[in-house]
């Protein structure tokens, strides 16, 4: 019994002193780390900026594909 309590007790001490999140949701966006939020959110923009510059470097490749045709073919 007292072996118990004192388990107990050891478990109290170490929920008190173990440091709590304050948020539900565990992302690094809502962490109370400033670089874990500064990371995160220079990794979105890095995606965001891939996902909107692909289509433009592929319009930017046919164009340069269809430039070489033209003038590969005006020059036979």
């Amino acid at each position: 019994m007292e072996q118990d309590s004192q388990n107990k007790q050891e478990e109290v001490q170490l929920q008190t002193t173990k440091k709590i999140d304050t948020h539900s949701y565990k992302g690094w966006l809502n962490s109370d780390n400033f670089l874990k939020r500064a990371f995160a959110v220079y990794g979105y923009a890095m995606v965001a900026s891939l996902i909107v510059s692909i289509p433009f470097f592929i319009l930017y490749f046919f164009m340069i594909i269809m430039f070489i045709m033209i003038s590969v073919g005006s020059s036979a």
